[in-house]
């Protein structure tokens, strides 16, 4: 069984071809997507569930948001003026970035890196998301 997300996002993206969500094996583009996937849960999820711990602790200093801040950034950088991370087109990197990235937006966090907000919503208003969504929303029995 698996259960960590970035590992089940990449297994999806390799059964369904289709989806055109990761590039094919042996191409630079799957390369960055291996580097952006493996980048969402290492360098943004971990210190950004660090600094939300520091913040509900009260604490002054925040180590771990100066971690976020700076994956943040080269986060934001690396989107440059495109939509998407990867050639442009959205992929199976931006599903795991932007999810990490909606647990800061909705305690308003990212108001530091506007564009990153922007690319969430992007991520959002895309019909898949609104099914997930939905999915996800549905009461459990």
């Amino acid at each position: 069984m698996i259960f960590e997300s970035a590992a089940i996002c990449l297994a999806l993206a390799d059964a369904n071809p289709a989806a055109e969500l990761i590039a094919p094996l042996g191409s630079a583009q799957r390369a960055l997507a291996y580097q952006w996937v493996l980048f969402a849960v290492a360098e943004l999820e971990g210190p950004l569930f660090r600094w939300l711990g520091e913040l509900r602790d009260g604490a002054a200093e925040s180590p771990a948001r100066d971690r976020f801040a700076a994956a943040a950034t080269a986060l934001e950088l690396a989107l440059g003026p495109g939509e998407w991370l990867i050639a442009d087109r959205f992929g199976v990197a931006d599903v795991m970035c932007a999810s990490v990235l909606q647990g800061a937006v909705a305690r308003e966090l990212l108001a530091a890196w506007p564009a990153l907000e922007a690319y969430l919503r992007r991520g959002e208003a895309r019909p898949a998301y609104a099914r997930a969504a939905a999915i996800s929303d549905r009461p459990r029995s």
